[in-house]
C-alpha cells in the first residue's frame, strides 16, 4: 500500500511539473514555427539573430597567448539610438561596457535566446551600454 501511494505521488508530481514547465510558463508572444514547433531563432547563428533584430554588430577575432582563438561580438548601441547619439558615441565619453561571459559548455547565444525585451544583451544595448560577448 505504501509503495502504491508513493508511486502515485511521484507520478502526480512528475505530471504536474511537466505541465507547469511546458504550458504555464510559455511566453504567449513567442511566435513558433508550426512545423518544427520551435522559435525561428533556434537555427540562426548569433550574428543572424542580432542582425535580424535590427541591432548593429561588430565581430573581432582574438588569438590568446596560448593559441586559443576567441570570437568577440560587440553591440555598440541599441537599435533605437538616434543619429546624433551615434555620432557622439566615440567623441565625448565612451559608453559604459558590459562584458557578457558564458560558462563552460555554453555559448554567447545564451544572452540572446529570449524575446528581445527579455534578452539581457539587447536590454543593456537599449539602455546605452556597449555590449561585448565572447565565444
Amino acid at each position: 500500500m505504501r509503495t502504491s501511494r508513493t508511486l502515485r505521488t511521484f507520478l502526480f508530481l512528475t505530471i504536474y511539473l511537466v505541465f507547469n514547465l511546458t504550458f504555464l510558463h510559455c511566453d504567449k508572444n513567442l511566435k513558433l514555427d508550426t512545423k518544427l514547433n520551435q522559435s525561428p531563432d533556434v537555427t540562426r547563428t548569433l550574428e543572424e539573430i542580432i542582425i535580424k533584430k535590427g541591432y548593429p554588430l561588430e565581430t573581432h577575432q582574438v588569438v590568446t597567448s596560448d593559441g586559443f582563438i576567441l570570437k568577440l561580438f560587440r553591440i555598440p548601441h541599441g537599435k533605437n539610438t538616434s543619429r546624433a547619439d551615434k555620432e557622439n558615441l566615440n567623441r565625448d565619453q565612451p559608453n559604459k561596457v558590459v562584458l557578457l561571459m558564458h560558462g563552460i559548455v555554453d555559448s554567447a547565444n545564451t544572452f540572446l535566446m529570449n524575446l528581445e525585451e527579455k534578452s539581457i544583451a539587447f536590454v543593456f544595448a537599449n539602455q546605452g551600454y556597449d555590449v561585448v560577448s565572447i565565444n
